[in-house]
């Protein structure tokens, strides 16, 4: 793949899939800096984590299907969805592994314990599950 071709797809994903994560974050950066949401509603943690989930599954398909569209990642709808799938469950554990990062090296309290970083890693993911399963949904009919 062409370096034009590599800044091509940014540009489509950008324009067209990031707007659901950015959601995501700005909601999180909300909840945890203005509001203080999470101390009140811990399971708004965990509900923030599961959209977090589905909206990298989202985006990765995304890339997929661009990459599919333009021949340089054929796949079946199938294995498009167990890539994506595979990349939404590395993306919670990398997160995750980064807020342990930043507790060490900045001291940023990211990290409350390993029970929630599990927590909110099998919350993640549960999220991809959600978005994989929409997607079959929404291709079936």
């Amino acid at each position: 793949m062409r370096r034009t071709a590599g800044l091509a797809i940014l540009a489509e994903v950008l324009r067209t899939k990031a707007w659901l994560p950015a959601v995501v974050l700005a909601v999180h950066l909300l909840f945890a800096r203005v509001l203080h949401a999470y101390q009140a509603v811990p399971a708004l943690d965990l509900a923030v984590h599961g959209l977090g989930g589905f909206a990298i599954g989202y985006v990765f398909d995304g890339v997929l299907q661009i990459l599919g569209r333009q021949g340089d990642a054929r796949l079946s709808g199938s294995g498009r969805l167990v890539l994506a799938f595979a990349l939404v469950c590395t993306t919670t554990v990398l997160w995750e592994l980064g807020e342990v990062l930043s507790d060490r090296i900045l001291g940023t309290g990211a990290l409350l314990s390993l029970e929630n970083s599990l927590l909110d890693m099998l919350v993640g993911i549960v999220g991809g599950v959600g978005y994989v399963g929409w997607r079959v949904l929404a291709e079936r009919s």
